[in-house]
């Protein structure tokens, strides 16, 4: 279970890392002050889409289905309530924000290298998942589990590639906000914990 759990945490990582860097990108570009917190809460909505898991990672144990077919993984459906919830809580900036880091997490989340993996881009018009091959009927084989056993429990070409740029972004965080506030410290904390996962790992 202790491993299974790092496992979790290293796919989350890039995930986190990504929209912590995205967030501050967007609010450069725009000319929006932000606070620290609000760093954090960029990485956190790169990772919305698997809320549905959290409940069962927080209290140890793996999710034996395939949530990239829960509700929450449904593009249509979730950008715009994202969106709305986005505008309600913090106006135009937040809206935006909120709909391209969870749009950045279904893009991700295609399998860019074949078709077992990926999400319903078109339900409730399509329940099939889309790809880069495609329209493909999605595998009812694959759970949770067997997704961590393939890709993060074991060295895969994936993992590798995605622990590099987590490392690279964690540098690009560090400097970008090193260079435009004092809050550097959000950056070298990310770059240590991937420095620490990728040793554990490799």
């Amino acid at each position: 279970m202790h491993r299974t759990y790092l496992a979790n945490v290293l796919a989350a990582y890039l995930d986190f890392t990504i929209g912590c860097c995205a967030i501050v990108v967007l609010a450069v570009t725009f000319s929006v002050e932000l606070v620290w917190w609000q760093v954090i809460v960029g990485g956190l909505l790169a990772l919305l889409p698997d809320i549905d898991i959290a409940p069962m990672l927080i209290v140890g144990k793996t999710p034996r289905f395939d949530h990239r077919q829960s509700i929450f993984h449904r593009p249509i459906l979730m950008l715009p309530v994202v969106a709305l919830l986005g505008y309600l809580i913090g106006g135009t900036f937040w809206a935006l924000a909120s709909a391209i880091l969870v749009l950045y997490h279904y893009l991700h989340d295609i399998d860019w290298s074949g078709q077992r993996y990926g999400i319903a881009w078109f339900w409730p018009l399509s329940k099939q998942f889309w790809g880069p091959y495609g329209f493909f009927t999605p595998p009812t084989n694959v759970s949770h589990e067997t997704w961590l056993k393939d890709m993060w429990l074991q060295p895969s070409h994936l993992s590798i590639i995605e622990l590099r740029v987590a490392l690279v972004a964690a540098i690009f965080l560090g400097v970008l906000l090193g260079v435009i506030t004092t809050w550097w410290f959000i950056g070298t904390l990310l770059l240590a914990a991937a420095m620490t996962l990728f040793v554990w790992y490799g």
